[in-house]
């Protein structure tokens, strides 16, 4: 696949892999747009908008953090979806780009690889290439 493609990108949940394969991702890709509906985004804007509704935030900024919570309730339709989750040591991706799927799994302690999450991440990125 051409990296000056154009596709969008959705991602959810949380784990460790998260942060380097949506930076690997954005740097291989550089046309694509991503979506961030991980936990920690949720979390935060579910924060963001108990202070806006508290009357202690900034009245310019409560428009902007009503549209947020709109945006996390119903993600948008894109070409590729991550769902990443972790618990209990081991790491799980699922990669899903029409109508393939593809799933990695990371278990640091059982792992082989020298450098196990850039190894796997660089693994999950090009998942999405051929899967496009």
């Amino acid at each position: 696949m051409s990296k000056k493609k154009q596709f969008t990108v959705s991602f959810f949940g949380r784990g460790r892999l998260l942060g380097i394969v949506v930076a690997d991702g954005l740097k291989v890709y550089p046309y694509s747009r991503w979506y961030d509906y991980s936990d920690a985004v949720r979390h935060g804007i579910r924060q963001e908008h108990t202070i806006a509704m508290s009357g202690r935030m900034d009245p310019r900024g409560v428009p902007n953090v009503i549209r947020g919570m709109a945006n996390q309730k119903s993600p948008r339709s894109t070409d590729v979806v991550l769902t990443f989750a972790y618990a209990a040591g081991t790491d799980r991706v699922k990669v899903a780009a029409r109508k393939k799927a593809q799933s990695f799994i990371l278990n640091e302690k059982t792992t082989k690889l020298k450098d196990p999450y850039f190894t796997v991440a660089r693994q999950i990125v090009s998942a999405i290439g051929r899967m496009l």
